[in-house]
């Protein structure tokens, strides 16, 4: 029983410092989120930008006059 009693390190442990240790694994946790968030959000603006510059542009040189008329020949 002394070796299972050994591993469970919380029971020695005040309030104050369960409290402490919680909201450090909260605090670690927080922060690894937010830098998943900015790498996503730079990831997201490096995809939008290479929409505008190059999709965007494409699209304006269609003249939508033809194609509704090629829309109506087939």
């Amino acid at each position: 029983m002394d070796k299972v009693s050994d591993l469970c390190i919380s029971k020695n442990l005040s309030i104050g410092k369960k409290l402490l240790f919680s909201f450090g694994i909260i605090a670690a946790m927080n922060l690894g989120f937010g830098i998943m968030i900015l790498s996503e959000l730079r990831n997201n603006k490096a995809e939008l930008l290479n929409f505008t510059d190059d999709t965007l542009p494409a699209v304006e040189l269609v003249d939508l006059g033809d194609v509704l008329s090629l829309q109506y020949l087939l």
